[in-house]
């Protein structure tokens, strides 16, 4: 079996929002929300389509570059 970065040829988001609503307004209340960060290829038409979707609803979110013809997803760094 692969690894789920072998697997997924498309952007990875990591973002773990809240579960349920009281939950949200705890954490707005209490700290700032987490920033995402966009795992991207430059090739890649689906993280273009996450940029589009991120900026449409006013997202900010850390880009973060990978090269999947070197291998980059692979590092554990």
């Amino acid at each position: 079996l692969r690894s789920p970065t072998e697997r997924c040829r498309g952007p990875l988001l990591h973002w773990l929002p809240a579960t349920n609503q009281s939950e949200l307004r705890m954490a707005s209340a209490e700290a700032p929300a987490a920033r995402p960060i966009l795992y991207s290829y430059w090739r890649s038409s689906c993280s273009h389509r996450v940029r589009i979707a991120l900026n449409l609803k006013g997202i900010d979110y850390e880009y973060r570059a990978v090269n999947l013809l070197k291998g980059e997803q692979s590092d554990p760094g």
